[in-house]
């Protein structure tokens, strides 16, 4: 028995070592590449490389075998290539546009670039298609110049509004780069937007130094020209905005606020009026705050000049129609009051006749902040006037 197996197991060495192996054929192949189409840019989406073994048959009766999607790029990839000879087509638009001879050796990893910028190509292309080429160059050289000015150019306004975001502005710096930013693009609101802010801001913070040093604003002549020409750059901003395809209100609105502040610090009222009044128009769910501000920026101008007492005041009440629950603005519109120069003493009484309207808004703030910032001066005020303090006064409109 030990001799039989021995000898079964030694005739099965032998038998294994007679069967013939398994045929393995030729590894596949991997291809990669670019393709750049003869205006030097990327083909449009869904082109493709595709391979053909049909070399000698006519382009009708060719089959494809491989196809490979182009990505944005010009870039493409494909695997599992059987070796051997190939056209390589590019197709866009389900037309072939160029054809390239190629040969994959197995287990082949192939670089395969379509350069159609090349000069055979070029020369091959019918006079029509080669015009309509150059055409496109030219547009598209013009459009890439455009592009880059419009990088630059939102890589200044980028800068400019950092830099006026911080404690101490450089308004010299920011004020030359949007004038040049305006110049190299006078068709963009944007720019003359922020051109104007830059320039109503810069003659703020002049005025603001003017009144530490005691020195009257309107006789500073770079401010007064900087609010003009802020106001000139905001309209311009305005009308193109207008003109636009898609106006933007809040723009617009935000551009005749600035205007309004511009006209009346340089004692223009009626102009001023009529911005802000424009603003609230454009933004009525701003109203308020456009009136406020047309009541503080008059109120700050009668410290200097009495005429303006009355634009205050009147911009005030406006904006206290719309929303009279804001006993600041109340708080206001009692200061311009009480500045009224028509104020005088009542020789009987030895107490100070006001205008009109005085005590409802000294009231009213009571009732709006019984405990407000200014509730102390406000009763202090009444007591002085004979008149009996009531936090639940109801003002007369």
């Amino acid at each position: 028995m030990m001799t039989l197996k021995k000898n079964l197991a030694l005739a099965a060495v032998a038998l294994a070592c007679t069967l013939p192996a398994i045929a393995q054929g030729p590894a596949p192949a991997t291809v990669h590449g670019k393709v750049t189409y003869a205006s030097g840019s990327p083909l449009p989406a869904g082109a493709t490389v595709e391979l053909t073994k049909d070399k000698y048959l006519p382009m009708a009766d060719q089959k494809m075998k491989y196809v490979f999607q182009l990505d944005a790029n010009g870039m493409y990839k494909g695997a599992d290539i059987a070796p051997g000879d190939y056209l390589l087509y590019v197709n866009s638009k389900g037309a072939h546009i160029d054809r390239l001879e190629v040969t994959f050796k197995p287990g082949e990893d192939k670089t395969v670039d379509d350069d159609m910028t090349r000069a055979d190509y070029l020369a091959a292309m019918k006079p029509e298609d080669r015009k309509a080429l150059e055409e496109y160059k030219k547009a598209n050289a013009i459009a890439t110049k455009d592009n880059e000015v419009i990088n630059n150019l939102n890589a200044a306004l980028a800068d400019v509004r950092a830099d006026m975001k911080t404690p101490t502005p450089n308004f010299d710096k920011d004020i030359a780069t949007m004038k040049t930013a305006t110049e190299q693009r006078p068709t963009e609101d944007v720019l003359w937007y922020e051109y104007g802010n830059v320039l109503v801001s810069s003659a703020r913070a002049k005025m603001d130094a003017d009144k530490k040093a005691h020195t009257p604003v309107t006789q500073d002549a770079d401010a007064m020209q900087q609010l003009n020409d802020g106001a000139a750059a905001l309209q311009k901003s305005i009308d193109l905005n207008v003109a636009s395809k898609k106006p933007n209100p809040a723009i617009q609105a935000s551009a005749y606020n600035m205007i309004g502040s511009s006209y009346g610090a340089t004692g223009k009222v009626e102009e001023a009026k009529s911005a802000y009044e424009n603003a609230a128009r454009i933004e009525p769910a701003n109203a308020f705050v456009y009136f406020n501000n047309e009541g503080i920026n008059f109120y700050q101008a009668s410290l200097t000049n009495s005429a303006m007492q009355k634009p205050a005041l009147d911009a005030f009440n406006k904006a206290l129609a719309v929303n009279p629950n804001k006993p600041e603005t109340v708080y206001l519109k009692i200061q311009v009051l009480l500045a009224d120069p028509s104020n005088t003493i009542d020789p009987k009484t030895q107490m100070m006749k006001v205008p009109p309207g005085t005590v409802d808004a000294l009231q009213t703030y009571l009732q709006l902040a019984p405990t407000g910032p200014h509730a102390a001066d406000v009763t202090a005020i009444l007591q002085s006037l004979g008149e009996k303090v009531d936090t639940h006064y109801k003002a007369k409109r």
